[in-house]
């Protein structure tokens, strides 16, 4: 607690020149002097505990009087308290390179100290400076010339990555050696480009997988067979104004959501595809009962601009980007009810807009929200959440159009933290932007890999030391 004092037997010997006076006739009373260092360097990740020292202050006073350190009201000082004995320095909450809660907000943490004889009072500025550790983090580069814009998909049987970029071309990632193996031929998907990818096997499903093409306002939902590029269109949708669209799985069936294409009025109406999470009923044709019939349905609403994050698992993490707020839904909801409202434009974020019509369905809050633009940050680009290591677990990792990378602690909730550093990202941008990631050896359990691409085709491994 900031004020608190603590006592310290003198020690003799020395002089100070920044103290009081003494007292009349006799020696005059000669004030302490410290003896610590007042620039100090502090790891971030170093063991937080209740012996958690950082600084020891020192001091001598000539005239051999007990001595009494205490803080300085103002600054930094009441971010740390006395500990475990006189003069010992700690934080009162572990500190974070990537969230500084220094006045300044630049890492460096000033406090002013003072020691006592009971006569004069010594005053000593001690700088903390707390330096990055990447807890363990390992990131490395995989492969490169995978195309831009990518999609991946981390194949669970075969323990490959599948690499689709925008224009089609198609190629399969040995996750251990980073071998490039390419397909033969490119999707044969017409205009547009290749917006999304979702499958957990090539094998389980004769070699197909699900793709999204869009050219802006015509969205199609694509069977692939990778092999040979052939397209089966599955259901399309041809939007009156531009839309955003995204491909997700539940269970082994595709499904698309939709942004609201600019009509916040859509998104709140179950029956209108824009804003909604759509997907499939499996039935057969009664004429040709061998024919699959895929009949598209409203599983929930509410969305302005969203993206199915962890390689497009519904119900995991839900991205949707609105006017002034990238949120993240992660309730574990059940598509299958199709009743999930994701509240716009009730809210962006957790700010209400004023949407005055009817409400219908369970809704969602947002569990994890971002102000768009601040420090920074731009639109959610992708999510993964299952790197593993004693700083990691639980940690969703989240990539922006800004070319930012940004962690948060699930577990315990917050804070959303830049990691830039971290991830070896010195100067952030568009142009190097992680356009999709995906975690290793989902089903498993054994996740220890998240993988990432970068819209310039180069493809990114984050591991932690085990």
């Amino acid at each position: 607690m900031a004020g608190a004092a603590l006592l310290l037997a003198g020690c003799g010997g020395g002089s100070s020149g920044n103290g009081g006076g003494g007292g009349g006739g006799g020696t005059a009373n000669l004030p302490p002097r410290f003896t610590n260092s007042n620039a100090i360097s502090f790891v971030e990740s170093q063991t937080f505990t209740d012996d958690r020292a950082v600084v020891q202050l020192a001091a001598t006073d000539p005239d051999s009087s007990s001595l009494v350190f205490s803080f300085v009201q103002g600054k930094d000082a009441a971010l740390f308290s006395f500990v475990n004995g006189p003069g010992r320095i700690a934080f009162n909450q572990a500190p974070s390179f990537e969230t500084p809660r220094d006045a300044d907000g630049d890492n460096v943490y000033e406090i002013d100290v003072s020691v006592s004889d009971g006569v004069n009072t010594t005053r000593q500025t001690i700088r903390i400076t707390v330096t990055n550790s990447l807890e363990g983090l390992l990131f490395s580069e995989v492969a490169t010339g995978l195309g831009q814009n990518g999609k991946i998909a981390f194949l669970e049987d075969t323990k490959d990555i599948l690499v689709v970029d925008q224009a089609g071309n198609m190629a399969r990632v040995d996750a251990t050696t980073g071998a490039i193996t390419r397909a033969p031929r490119r999707i044969a998907f017409g205009a547009g480009t290749i917006i999304g990818t979702a499958t957990e096997s090539l094998n389980q499903r004769g070699g197909k997988f699900y793709a999204l093409a869009s050219d802006g306002t015509h969205v199609r939902l694509l069977d692939v067979q990778y092999d040979t590029g052939a397209a089966e269109l599955i259901w399309e949708y041809r939007s009156p104004a531009p839309i955003e669209a995204s491909l997700g799985l539940l269970g082994d069936d595709p499904v698309v959501a939709l942004g609201d294409a600019g009509s916040p009025t859509a998104a709140q109406d179950p029956d209108d595809p824009r804003g909604n999470v759509i997907g499939f009923v499996f039935t057969s044709d009664t004429a040709t009962p061998t024919v699959a019939v895929r009949t598209p349905i409203s599983r929930g609403w509410g969305l302005h601009n969203p993206i199915f994050a962890l390689s497009g698992f519904a119900g995991d993490i839900l991205i949707d980007r609105g006017e002034r707020s990238n949120e993240a839904n992660a309730a574990r909801f059940n598509l299958g009810q199709a009743n999930a409202n994701f509240e716009w434009p009730i809210r962006d974020g957790e700010t209400d807009v004023g949407f005055s019509g009817t409400v219908v369905g369970e809704r969602v809050p947002p569990r994890l929200v971002q102000e768009i633009g601040a420090n920074n940050a731009g639109l959610w680009l992708d999510a993964g959440d299952s790197l593993q290591g004693d700083s990691w677990r639980g940690v969703w990792i989240i990539s922006d159009a800004n070319g930012n990378i940004w962690t948060w602690d699930s577990v315990n909730s917050g804070p959303l933290e830049r990691r830039n550093v971290d991830f070896g990202i010195t100067n952030p941008t568009s142009a190097r932007a992680f356009v999709s990631i995906d975690n290793g050896d989902r089903a498993s359990e054994n996740v220890f890999h998240v993988f990432l691409l970068r819209a310039d085709g180069r493809l990114f491994r984050a591991d932690t030391q085990r």
